[in-house]
């Protein structure tokens, strides 16, 4: 298990705000918000850092309000960061490579959630074909040449 501070950095003098909203537009509460630096964009330091368990601990991470809302300050602007939108309900979204500039905060505005599918399935052992109890499955896109790395707890 990694540890990490869990500030959302309020004090700072800049950061990234906005506001989350459900599929249907009502205002999405109690939802965990994630900036991480943006360092790395090539696919294959990605999927080496993936692969060896690598995991990006947070800049800044809080969760939103009873409207939606979230700030996150960011004590350095230096590097770009991402934001991500992490619950169990919906897919994450994620805004990438943001660039906020000293004493000024970045406001995303309006940021909606997608509905989320339901996917059923069986996991097998490849070799003898039998079931497999308790198995943790990721799903990802298909259409993403490289994933992002993994934040703790994710």
């Amino acid at each position: 298990r990694v540890e990490f501070d869990r500030s959302a950095n309020v004090d700072a003098p800049q950061g990234v705000r906005g506001r989350v909203l459900l599929p249907d537009g009502q205002p999405a509460a109690g939802v965990e918000v994630v900036l991480t630096a943006s360092d790395d964009s090539d696919p294959i330091n990605i999927f080496l850092k993936r692969k060896l368990g690598e995991v990006t601990a947070p800049v800044a991470v809080g969760t939103t309000g009873a409207d939606g809302t979230f700030a996150l300050g960011l004590t350095r602007v230096d590097k770009a960061v991402d934001l991500r939108i992490v619950t169990p309900d919906h897919p994450q979204l994620s805004r990438r490579q943001l660039t906020v500039k000293p004493k000024q905060w970045y406001d995303l505005r309006d940021l909606t959630l997608d509905q989320g599918l339901v996917v059923q399935g069986r996991v097998i052992d490849l070799a003898s074909k039998l079931p497999l109890a308790n198995a943790t499955v990721h799903l990802a896109s298909a259409s993403q040449t490289h994933l992002m790395l993994a934040i703790p707890g994710q």
